[in-house]
């Protein structure tokens, strides 16, 4: 065997305290960011940059926040040792008078049409947006009763617990922020049938099936009410802050 090697910084990817040390070594650099990038103010709010682990996003109607982020970025790697990849990863999207711009101050920024933050994907336009974001959460969600189709379910309550617990679930964190399109929703609504009565002609309306199980029914939310009132629910949550503010 060879003489010990001395390892002063060495952490495997999945360690228990990766992740904790990370945040600490990533902290001054969202901070430095936050402290000089303009952003853009909506309402009473100023948004800049949101940050997930190693995922940063920015929003900004200057351009020169482009290059602030660039000379941030290479101070921390001389600062801190850390290197900071510059990829295809690296996505921008202009958006009203950038809206198809391919030409921007930093060569490793690639230009797309479509950008995804927190399952959200973001376009040029807000039909497209939500266009876009539902027909992905569509497919999960038509996934998702599809690969429970085949298991074996002998009974109504075992196929309507799975409904509400794995499929309908995915509809409701986008359904407080975006509206679903019609098309959409009927959609939507269409699936929990097929999948309670495995095709058979014996079926009852679905609005008798969202009555309480103690009143004879299944107790599955009405998808379209319930996408309503979250929504409705966001809304409120954004005017009750802003007349709070006095700003209306």
């Amino acid at each position: 065997l060879s003489a010990g090697q001395g390892q002063t910084i060495f952490l495997r990817q999945g360690d228990n305290i990766a992740m904790n040390l990370f945040l600490i070594n990533i902290e001054p650099l969202l901070n430095k960011l936050d402290m000089h990038i303009k952003g853009i103010r909506i309402g009473q709010v100023d948004q800049k940059g949101e940050a997930y682990v190693d995922d940063f996003s920015d929003i900004s109607i200057e351009i020169s926040d482009l290059l602030v982020v660039d000379r941030i970025f290479n101070e921390f790697e001389e600062l801190s040792g850390t290197l900071l990849h510059r990829s295809k990863k690296c996505k921008i999207m202009g958006l009203g008078r950038w809206a198809g711009r391919e030409n921007w101050p930093l060569p490793w920024l690639q230009t797309v049409v479509m950008v995804k933050i927190f399952r959200f994907n973001f376009c040029n336009t807000t039909h497209e947006t939500i266009r876009q974001t539902w027909n992905e959460v569509l497919e999960n969600y038509k996934r998702c009763i599809f690969s429970w189709s085949s298991r074996m379910l002998p009974n109504l309550s075992q196929r309507a617990f799975l409904l509400k617990t794995y499929a309908m679930s995915k509809l409701w964190y986008v359904g407080q922020i975006l509206p679903p399109l019609e098309n959409i929703i009927t959609e939507i609504e269409k699936k929990p049938a097929k999948f309670l009565w495995l095709g058979k002609l014996e079926k009852l309306p679905m609005n008798q099936l969202c009555i309480p199980t103690k009143e004879g029914g299944l107790g599955l939310p009405d998808i379209r009410t319930k996408l309503q009132s979250l929504f409705t629910k966001h809304l409120t949550r954004i005017l009750q802050v802003i007349i709070r503010l006095g700003t209306i």
